[in-house]
């Protein structure tokens, strides 16, 4: 069952992922039974303040794009954060020195028996 993945707002959606269906989920709307839900995605909200902890909540929607079912988070997601962003120092490098290869005795044979 293709799912389709969005940071989004849960109280009012916009974005693509959760408004519209992807090529790949189609099919399966095209076969849909009336009030079956047939397209899903997993929807990352911050909340309002776009600063709290993430929760998940799955929709589910008709071929019609009626919400028929979901599934919210019991609590907020764990996210991994950087400690400590240490960036290397840039480091100068000389340029290349780029000259024709040279083959010696046994390469060559090896080359013409190898083919066209």
């Amino acid at each position: 069952m293709p799912c389709r993945f969005s940071n989004d707002s849960l109280a009012a959606p916009s974005k693509r992922a959760v408004l519209e269906a992807h090529r790949f989920q189609l099919p399966l709307i095209e076969d849909a039974e009336p009030g079956e839900a047939v397209r899903f995605c997993f929807v990352v909200d911050r909340g309002i303040d776009e600063d709290s902890e993430p929760r998940i909540e799955l929709l589910g929607f008709t071929a019609s794009d009626e919400l028929v079912c979901s599934w919210r988070s019991a609590r907020p997601a764990r996210t991994l954060t950087a400690v400590k962003v240490e960036l290397p120092q840039p480091v100068e490098i000389a340029k290349p020195a780029i000259v024709p290869k040279r083959r010696d005795a046994g390469d060559e044979q090896a080359a013409g028996s190898a083919g066209p």
